[in-house]
């Protein structure tokens, strides 16, 4: 794995073909850019944890993933596509939902776990590896491990 300067001076993060040697959780992409239906034709999973192996985790990263439900949520209940954010009969609504994400990812950004607009363009979900149990979300996917220590 490599290291590459990302925009804004973050640390961007290489693919590993390694999977994790341990419990651990990850978020996998599930669909948009970094998705096996997206501009790869494995998703991305970016494990959680640290160099050292310890665990990472934020609230702003149940955050993101609840921001991104309530969205999801909302489409559906407005009977849209994921992609039509501009017919919601409640745009304003849409449009708070959609900030509070995009605040959320750039503190995804600054803590290391999110790197470019890709990440932005994708939906992701919270799965757990245990290497002896897997779970079919794995079955294609490219592992990213974080490469600086993130503090919890």
């Amino acid at each position: 794995m490599s290291l590459d300067q990302g925009e804004e001076g973050v640390m961007a993060i290489e693919p590993t073909q390694q999977e994790p040697t341990e419990y651990c959780w990850c978020l996998v992409a599930v669909s948009g850019d970094c998705s096996s239906t997206g501009m790869s034709d494995k998703s991305e999973c970016i494990v959680l944890l640290n160099e050292d192996g310890s665990a990472v985790w934020h609230q702003c990263i149940q955050d993101y993933l609840s921001k991104q439900l309530d969205i999801t949520c909302l489409r559906a209940r407005k009977g849209i596509s994921t992609e039509d954010i501009e017919s919601l009969e409640d745009i304003e609504l849409a449009n708070h939902h959609e900030k509070e994400l995009s605040n959320l990812f750039d503190t995804l950004v600054k803590f290391g776990i999110f790197s470019h607009k890709y990440h932005r363009r994708t939906e992701w979900m919270l799965a757990a590896f245990d290497e002896g149990a897997q779970s079919s979300v794995f079955d294609k996917v490219e592992f990213r491990r974080l490469l600086s220590n993130v503090q919890n």
